[in-house]
């Protein structure tokens, strides 16, 4: 996935990836969005 991306892409990755590892709440609550999108996003 990684090669398919642009150099605007990887780097919006790579900074969104930092923010979220310098702030473990930040992960912790982006996980819990996660779980409960695919719990119930099903029908979408």
């Amino acid at each position: 996935m990684w090669d398919r991306l642009n150099p605007i892409e990887r780097d919006g990755i790579t900074s969104i990836l930092r923010t979220i590892l310098s702030a473990p709440e930040l992960a912790v609550e982006l996980l819990a969005l996660a779980e409960r999108q695919s719990a119930g996003g099903q029908g979408r």
